[in-house]
């Protein structure tokens, strides 16, 4: 069963803490990509070690900035929906600017407790892509939170469009969206003092950290775990 993210954020005694990607949970439990596509059993034991390891309150099937999930990330996403979607927010990713109506329905379907919409364009120009709007709508429907995640910095008006076209949350790396904020990943290099000090300066209020990006698969396992010691305690 599915907790909805909004439910989990206003229930949770302290601030949820999701690092995104999949390099470095691969890397933890030394499982291949090739693996972790063919087997979902296999897959969903290496997110969850992995959880475990860097101490997470959110984990998400897939990251794949320049596409949409696949039949084994959809798969991989239904069955810790199914296992752990009680306690932990499982979360779909999918590239903004090839969200489709398919791709939305896929992981709403599966039992993603929120979507993650990746951007990587340095974009400048206010107006999304085409047909992001209607995926934020399709969303909506299904009454899962959406998330406009910009891996660079980008102009004000991008994340205003966003928000205007149906995201709850918009952020770029280091920034704040009501109690959502994106964590820069040189934060992950430390003992977690950087990245206490940066949220000292955040506005109040934040309920949910989750990384500007992938973390990168030789990020040290304790550096992450130290943030979220730094930022959630």
């Amino acid at each position: 069963m599915t907790v909805s993210l909004d439910r989990r954020m206003e229930s949770a005694p302290s601030p949820l803490f999701a690092p995104l990607g999949l390099a470095l949970p691969l890397r933890i439990e030394q499982t291949g990509r090739d693996e972790f596509d063919a087997e979902p059993a296999l897959a969903s034991f290496t997110l969850r070690s992995a959880q475990a390891v860097l101490e997470a309150d959110a984990i998400a099937a897939g990251f794949d900035s320049a596409g949409v999930p696949s039949e084994a990330t959809l798969a991989v996403t239904r069955r810790l929906a199914d296992e752990i979607g009680e306690r932990t927010a499982v979360l779909g990713t999918l590239a903004a600017r090839s969200a489709t109506a398919a791709a939305v329905e896929g992981l709403c379907g599966a039992g993603a407790a929120a979507l993650v919409m990746l951007e990587e364009a340095d974009e400048r120009d206010p107006a999304l892509p085409d047909g992001v709007d209607a995926a934020f709508n399709l969303a909506a429907y299904y009454r899962v939170p959406a998330l406009y995640l910009a891996r660079r910095t980008v102009d004000a008006g991008v994340l205003d469009a966003a928000r205007a076209a149906g995201a709850r949350w918009a952020v770029g790396p280091g920034g704040t969206d009501g109690a959502v904020a994106s964590v820069p990943l040189d934060l992950f290099d430390g003992d977690g003092s950087a990245a206490s000090a940066w949220a000292a300066g955040l506005p109040g209020g934040v309920r949910l950290y989750v990384s500007s990006w992938e973390i990168p698969a030789d990020t040290p396992v304790e550096a992450v775990a130290a943030v979220r010691r730094a930022l959630c305690a």
